[in-house]
């Protein structure tokens, strides 16, 4: 079952944190979490949304949240500067108290409160020509003008000779309970001159 799959990568996430020493939940690792953020649906298809049950949630910013094959941004770790720590936290250092302290893996599932991924986003400016490059996880309707993105990462200076790429989180007002919140909606590789100078503090949930 779909919403099975948090539980069933349990095991071997566990053994991988181990080994890289580091805490690990909804199938990312702190030590890599901004590069595992840029994840992206690797099909033509566009992914699904995967109906949790209410006593366990995936957040929107994990791969796990919906069904479909994934890849990942091809970027050089050396040549990108990552934004953890100034545009966003790194939400799974507070989960590390979780692991390695016995119990089933589906006790362990259902103990991992949702993660809200706090940090600054930018709105859209140059819609028309941004959106092509935007890759949406779930098919669906967008109102352009509310579209946000949260930037993971950016190109070294001295690394290409052009304006630096940033590499986005596309945001979305969420349609929870929780008024104010944000849901992931994609991935884009964009330029500083398209998004808007002015950030907001949100929560992605």
């Amino acid at each position: 079952m779909p919403a099975d799959r948090a539980v069933a990568i349990l095991g071997l996430q566990e053994r991988l944190a181990r080994a890289f020493r580091t805490e690990a939940a909804y199938g990312m690792f702190s030590l890599y979490f901004a590069r595992g953020l840029l994840w992206r649906r690797a099909s033509e298809e566009p992914m699904t949304q995967i109906a949790w049950p209410s006593d366990h949630s995936v957040p929107s910013w994990s791969w796990v949240s919906k069904l479909g094959p994934i890849s990942y941004l091809p970027l050089e770790f050396e040549k990108v500067a990552w934004a953890v720590g100034h545009v966003f936290d790194n939400p799974l250092k507070s989960l590390g108290k979780l692991y390695g302290d016995g119990g089933s893996p589906r006790a362990k599932a259902k103990s991992e409160k949702e993660a809200v991924l706090h940090c600054y986003v930018k709105r859209l400016l140059t819609l028309t020509e941004a959106q092509e490059r935007i890759k949406f996880d779930i098919e669906g309707t967008y109102d352009f003008e509310k579209l946000h993105c949260m930037e993971v990462g950016r190109d070294k200076p001295g690394a290409f000779n052009d304006e630096p790429n940033l590499y986005v989180l596309v945001v979305y007002p969420s349609n929870d309970r929780d008024r104010g919140a944000y849901e992931r909606v994609g991935v884009a590789t964009l330029k500083e001159s398209e998004l808007d100078s002015e950030e907001s503090w949100v929560d992605i949930r």
